[in-house]
């Protein structure tokens, strides 16, 4: 017999009044038995056992990537600690008695400890994720650091590559101080004065001139492949008299301060002969943090494309010789950072490690706020005056609509938005040089 059209479509089951009578009284039956089991168990000092699901941690939790990584970093290190341990102890023999168990056990104890912490040292918390496919910062700083001694060992000048943002932050005493014990030179060179005020660029390069010979320096920024221009020099006359040609000289696209920069590494090249002053071939090693301008110094100097750039810290991975002409041979390194964990924050704000391999966006987003002044932020993203960081973030959110399910604001996501804007220059920041005596007069203040 054909079915009834109802006049839609039923969802699901269809049962009669029978069949949904007998779905009823066996669950009432059901639960009738259970609550009579339950009283049983009551009467004999017995509870029952509810098992709870552990719900884990909510979608909506703000910092649930950074938790879930560092839950997992653990127990990878556990995992590793106990592998270890029992490869270890299965090579043993048992101990005999009670004195040698004792021994026994403390020496376990103590290696325990030691194979921990090593396990901890390979896993550097807070500087990447445990993304297979990247290395570990332990392990690239060591490769890059045999590089580096290289390029020390083979020069004989080295051209340190300074940000002029934070020239200090940039510098290695400790190098400096290795490369003066051999015998070789160091110049400083202060790239992205683009960046700062000329003034403050001027200034440092004065403190800098103290210990080492110091230029001003700005990258080329054309897009061909060669024939790159050179700016003219911005010397200390038409500094001071004329602001205008400051500023059309430090934000055009040709390169600035190549000149004084050649002119130097070929005195260096000068030696004392029998006949006076002859030529001799010369290597000058270029170093300095990641993503400070170093391959983009050679390219500058060597008016064509000659090293690879790109404004992710490691582009260049190992060294390589770039001449320069007949007398000077440069030789670009992988940018080294040599700093401690401690100094996570400023390294990411240094561009010297991956935006996308930050664990925790919060504490470099904190020192761009102590760092940058209240206006420029206020003004760039248009937001009202905040208390702390949640509220900046917050605001910057709601403006840019990141957020998630319920409207609460993607904080990772704005974080990272922020940092990004930082290292690309879009939030102005530059840092004052040490004060020096007699710092009210002039001194010798040119450009390049």
């Amino acid at each position: 017999m054909p079915k009834k059209y109802l006049g839609y479509e039923p969802k699901g089951d269809v049962y009669n009044q029978k069949q949904r009578y007998a779905i009823q009284k066996q669950s009432k039956d059901d639960l009738k038995k259970h609550r009579k089991d339950a009283k049983k168990m009551k009467a004999m000092g017995l509870q029952p056992v509810k098992l709870r699901k552990d719900a884990g941690l909510p979608n909506l939790q703000p910092k649930k990537k950074d938790l879930v990584d560092q839950i997992e970093r653990k127990q990878r290190i556990d995992q590793e600690t106990k592998h270890h341990l029992k490869e270890i102890q299965d090579k043993r023999p048992q101990p005999k008695d009670l004195n040698q168990f004792m021994k026994h056990v403390q020496a376990q104890q103590s290696h325990y400890e030691e194979v921990k912490k090593l396990v901890e040292e390979e896993n550097v918390d807070g500087m990447v994720d445990n993304d297979p496919n990247t290395k570990s910062m332990n392990q690239s700083k060591k490769a890059y650091a045999k590089e580096l001694k290289k390029v020390i060992e083979a020069s004989d000048v080295i051209v340190e590559v300074l940000d002029a943002r934070d020239p200090e932050g940039c510098r290695s005493h400790e190098m400096e101080k290795d490369v003066l014990s051999q015998g070789k030179k160091v110049l400083l060179v202060i790239n992205k004065i683009d960046l700062v005020p000329p003034q403050n660029a001027r200034m440092w390069q004065r403190y800098m001139r103290n210990e080492f010979p110091c230029i001003l320096f700005k990258t080329n920024r054309q897009n061909q492949q060669d024939h790159l221009s050179m700016g003219t020099s911005l010397h200390k006359n038409s500094m001071l008299n004329n602001s205008e040609l400051i500023e059309s000289m430090v934000h055009t696209s040709k390169a600035i301060g190549s000149e004084n920069l050649m002119n130097i590494l070929k005195n260096y090249a000068r030696v004392e002969g029998g006949n006076g002053k002859t030529k001799q071939q010369i290597i000058v090693g270029v170093v300095g943090f990641p993503n400070v301008g170093k391959s983009s110094l050679i390219n500058s100097l060597k008016r064509q494309r000659a090293a690879p750039t790109g404004n992710m810290p490691g582009v260049t991975k190992s060294m390589q010789e770039i001449q320069l002409d007949k007398n000077i041979i440069l030789i670009d390194s992988p940018g080294v950072v040599l700093a401690t964990k401690d100094q996570t924050d400023s390294l990411i704000l240094r561009q010297a490690i991956k935006i996308e391999d930050i664990a925790d966006p919060f504490r470099p987003v904190e020192a761009i706020i102590s760092r940058v002044d209240r206006a420029e932020l206020l003004a760039y993203y248009e937001i009202a005056p905040f208390a702390n960081t949640d509220s900046f973030l917050g605001q910057i959110a709601r403006k840019k609509g990141q957020l998630q399910a319920g409207g609460i604001a993607n904080f990772d996501q704005v974080a990272r938005s922020v940092i990004r804007d930082f290292l690309n220059g879009k939030l102005k920041y530059f840092t004052a040089p040490p004060q020096m005596e007699g710092d009210d007069e002039d001194g010798d203040t040119e450009m390049n």
